[in-house]
């Protein structure tokens, strides 16, 4: 099934329809690249098909929310690494993983890659 018309398509399992994240085409690329992106939008990857984007969020969507993200909860703050401990498309709770911050949980709104990111910012 193509998306032609740029918004984002659900990926959903199909033993119980659980929700693995989306798919879109990559902003201001006529025809190019495919956004492989998680349930709450973010980056998982950039690929070269819709097939190929499809196939990474059925094979990766859920697992990768366990990895290491990057979190800043403000825009002047700066970026701290996380893990995902509740995860809706709309807020993401994450607790710092860093030794001065262990027990601290922030709810990040409508998240974005100014607030969440899988890698390590520049």
């Amino acid at each position: 099934m193509a998306n032609t018309a740029g918004v984002r398509d659900e990926i959903r399992r199909d033993e119980d329809g659980e929700l693995l994240g989306f798919v879109q085409p990559s902003p201001g690329t006529a025809g190019g690249e495919w956004l492989a992106l998680s349930v709450f939008g973010g980056l998982l990857a950039a690929c070269d098909t819709e097939a190929a984007a499809r196939e990474h969020v059925q094979s990766c969507g859920l697992s990768i929310l366990a990895e290491t993200w990057w979190v800043r909860p403000e825009p002047a703050a700066p970026w701290y690494e996380a893990t995902l401990v509740e995860v809706r498309p709309d807020e993401v709770r994450c607790r710092y993983t860093e030794a001065d911050f262990t027990l601290r949980t922030v709810a990040i709104l409508h998240p974005g890659p100014e607030t969440l990111r899988l890698t390590r910012p520049a």
